[in-house]
């Protein structure tokens, strides 16, 4: 392979990833598109890529939530901690076709099911993984990862303000939320947070617990 080309790319919402891409592979990029046919595609110009996203005056139109900060969170929370489909919504599997659900807000949000061949379902499933190095929420400022418990020590020293103190736990009740193994009925009871790299580790060499 010898350059790259992009498709279904806008010069807003997601030209930045275009520089992202060829920096990682290290190829450069020769077409993009809006679309996936033919007709959609055109050279890249990098210049003109680029001007073409400063066009656009950015405005950041604030107001507070109709529903608070935490009708807030509960929206986002939908976008940064998922990714693509729940596992609910995966119907069926015969080997060779996926059939999932989903929500057709063009007719009152019914809900639908849809069979899709399986390498069909894969390259719209990871159209929705962010590349390497991209990340869904990044703290700036004091809360910036590499400075935010010094900083925050330090706000709270010049404020004045005591260290809070740590959230109680909060166990999971299988007899009130009715969570239990669907295989022998047990309880279930949850698990430590892993993070990325000690999930890939538990990949290659197995679960040794």
């Amino acid at each position: 392979m010898t350059s790259v080309c992009l498709t279904k790319l806008d010069g807003t919402s997601k030209g930045g990833i275009v520089f992202a891409i060829s920096d990682e592979l290290g190829l450069p990029v020769r077409f993009v598109g809006t679309g996936e046919g033919e007709d959609d595609l055109q050279p890249f110009d990098a210049r003109a890529f680029v001007d073409a996203l400063f066009e656009t005056d950015w405005v950041v139109y604030a107001k507070p939530a109709f529903g608070g900060a935490a009708a807030v969170l509960r929206y986002l929370g939908r976008y940064t901690h998922r990714v693509a489909i729940s596992n609910h919504r995966l119907r069926a599997f015969d080997g060779e076709r996926v059939t999932f659900q989903w929500k057709d807000y063009a007719h009152d949000s019914q809900s639908r099911t849809m069979t899709l061949a399986a390498m069909e379902f894969l390259r719209r499933f990871v159209q929705h993984v962010l590349p390497r190095g991209f990340v869904r929420i990044r703290h700036f400022g004091y809360l910036a990862t590499a400075c935010r418990t010094a900083r925050l020590a330090l706000a709270r020293t010049l404020l004045a303000q005591p260290v809070p103190a740590p959230p109680p736990a909060d166990p999971v009740n299988p007899a009130a939320t009715g969570w239990r193994c669907p295989s022998c009925g047990g309880p279930m009871r949850r698990g430590p947070q892993l993070t990325a790299r000690q999930l890939a580790v538990l990949a290659v060499f197995g679960d040794t617990s």
